[in-house]
């Protein structure tokens, strides 16, 4: 694979092996969902921890615009991590041993403080759908009829809500400053047009060159740059694109039909399927979905 990935063929086929493993393995179900939720709190206290220094201390670490990184090296990638954690860690707190039940409390808290410190917009909005649906199922169920849990249940939502205006993005100023602005001419001019709305239809207009099989493995970067002309170009944002080294789409279908062509994204949308539906109606399900809907808007990475 080409940089900074390196994900190429052999790296899928490890992954592959992987799952061999894993599935092979007669491992209870309950020993990943604490063995992911003890690293979940790890990652978190990392990241809380570099927040932390960034600005309150104002400590030079290493950081992604600001944003900490935790072991991830980027702060979308970490918070991707402890998104499909949380509900391993709210199935973990119904359990009743308490050393489990305050293993998933704490680091459960703590994977929402550093999900709201990653300042990832999307990992934010679907933590926070995840919470209130599952604050509803509590209270519709009447779990255990202790009310300090639902306050509990408050407690993560308002953290959520405190992430959305620390990210400083209302819902109508975000959909200004990445849908309509971005086709503003004057705003191309003045500002580094790198948005999804524009490299997209870049995208969609190249997979439409090779519908069928797409051009290979890796190939976005290369794809990508042939869009544009070597000659003068009049769209400001071209001016700025054209130079950017983009080997992701952040959307994996998108990045598919490039790989792959229809032929692959439809074999992937079978494989998805038939893995929500395996999964059945359990935790594993709502991981499954929250990660096929996560990664429409992020890029994978084996970290």
């Amino acid at each position: 694979g080409s940089e900074p990935y390196y994900q190429g063929w052999l790296t899928y086929l490890f992954l592959y092996l992987f799952f061999i493993l894993v599935r092979s393995c007669p491992i209870p179900l309950n020993w990943w969902i604490i063995s992911w939720s003890a690293a979940a709190g790890g990652v978190s206290l990392l990241a809380i921890r570099d927040f932390g220094l960034l600005h309150w201390v104002s400590q030079p670490i290493l950081n992604y615009a600001g944003r900490p990184i935790a072991s991830f090296g980027s702060p979308n990638l970490y918070a991707g991590f402890l998104l499909l954690a949380l509900p391993l860690q709210l199935k973990l707190l119904q359990s009743k041993s308490k050393k489990l039940y305050y293993l998933a409390l704490i680091t459960g808290i703590l994977s929402v403080g550093a999900i709201v410190a990653s300042s990832s917009r999307t990992v934010i909005v679907l933590a926070g759908l995840l919470l209130f649906g599952w604050g509803m199922t509590m209270i519709s169920q009447k779990w255990q009829k202790k009310y300090w849990q639902w306050a509990m249940v408050l407690t993560f939502l308002l953290l959520i809500e405190g992430g959305l205006f620390f990210a400083r993005q209302a819902p109508l100023q975000f959909v200004a400053d990445e849908i309509v602005m971005p086709f503003n001419l004057e705003w191309q001019e003045q500002n580094a047009p790198e948005k999804r709305i524009l490299i997209w239809p870049v995208l969609m207009h190249q997979f439409w060159q090779r519908p069928l099989l797409g051009y290979g493995l890796e190939n976005t970067a290369p794809v990508f740059r042939s869009f544009f002309p070597d000659y003068g170009i009049d769209y400001p944002a071209w001016m700025t694109l054209k130079d950017l080294n983009l080997d992701r789409a952040h959307n994996y279908l998108m990045d598919l039909g490039i790989w792959a062509g229809s032929v692959g994204l439809l074999v992937w949308l079978i494989l998805a399927g038939v893995i929500v539906r395996k999964s059945g109606r359990s935790v594993l399900t709502v991981c499954a979905v929250l990660y096929l809907v996560w990664i429409q808007f992020q890029i994978q990475s084996v970290v």
